[in-house]
Order: C-alpha cells, then structure tokens, then sequence
C-alpha cells in the first residue's frame, strides 16, 4: 500500500495495492483528508492512532511498523504495518507525507491460532495424570508436563533443551 499526502495530509496518490487492501478506489480518496475516518470509525481508536502518527512524525519524521487495525470498505478488519516519512521539497518546507502500509492480516491471524492451540495444548498435558515429554528430532527435551517431574523427580528446569536419552542411559 502506497500513498502520497499534502502538507494538509489530503491524498494525492493512492496506489493499486491501498485500493485492494482498503476497498477505496482511487477517484473516492484522492484530494480527501477525512479517508481515515473510514478506515478507523472507532472515534476513540482514530484518536489514539493519530496521536501516536501526530506524536512520532513531529519528533522524527518517520514512523516505522507502526502496526493498526483498519477498516475495509467491505467491512473487513485488516492488520497493517504502517511506515511513514515526511518528504521535504528543494527549499527545505514540507512536501508531505509517504505513506507504506503492509498487510500483515495473516501473520497476526497465524500467530492468534499459534497462540490457541498452544493453550489448548498447555491446557490439556499440565492436567494430564500421565508422564508426557516431547523430544525434537535429536531426543532433546522441548516439553516436560508436571506429570513427568513427578514421575521422574525432576523438575521441567532442570531437563528441558538436554537429551532424553541421555539422562536416563545406564552406565556400563
């Protein structure tokens, strides 16, 4: 997503790429200031991200992965990494603003889902009345359930990232 402000932060350019991602064609933004009242109808959430872009831009100049949610003109939420620059004109005064935003809408979906079947997992093996240890690929412990401290006497610490089949081998 690119798009270009004025030092009055109306819209001049607005790319292929914000149109897909925002559902605003170009002719509907272009010369419009007040697009951000679209794509954050939440009046209280719009305050806070524009007084974060405000804050950041006035000090310096650039705003980097700063990440929002936004909404589509389809009704959508999407998640965009926003980076931002002031550009200054040959004299020196401000030209406006270059506006990048990256859809990050399935990374943070990926890492909710992550999140949620992690709990799920937790949820299910710290009850577990059996011993359960998972090993990655060279037998290292990656995960050590209550259950399997008090089977083993050893608390999770004290084992996880060593080799299984080490610490329990008998010696010759």
């Amino acid at each position: 997503w690119m798009a270009f402000l004025d030092p009055q932060n109306n819209i001049v350019i607005w790319n292929k790429a914000a149109e897909e991602i925002s559902g605003y064609s170009r002719d509907e933004v272009i010369g419009r200031n007040d697009v951000w009242k679209w794509l954050y109808p939440d009046i209280e959430y719009r305050k806070k991200v524009t007084t974060k872009i405000r804050d950041i831009i006035r000090n310096n100049k650039a705003l980097e992965n700063y990440e929002t949610r936004i909404r589509t003109k389809s009704g959508f939420m999407r998640h965009i990494s926003w980076n931002t620059r002031e550009l200054a004109g040959e004299d020196g005064t401000r030209a406006g603003y270059i506006v990048v935003g990256n859809d990050i809408t399935e990374k943070v979906l990926a890492k909710k889902e992550i999140k949620e079947s992690e709990e799920l997992f937790h949820g299910i093996t710290d009850g577990a009345s059996d011993a359960i240890a998972l090993l990655d690929q060279n037998g290292v412990i990656r995960y050590w359930n209550p259950a399997a401290e008090r089977l083993f006497g050893m608390n999770s610490d004290n084992v996880m990232r060593n080799n299984f089949f080490s610490l329990f081998s008998l010696s010759t």
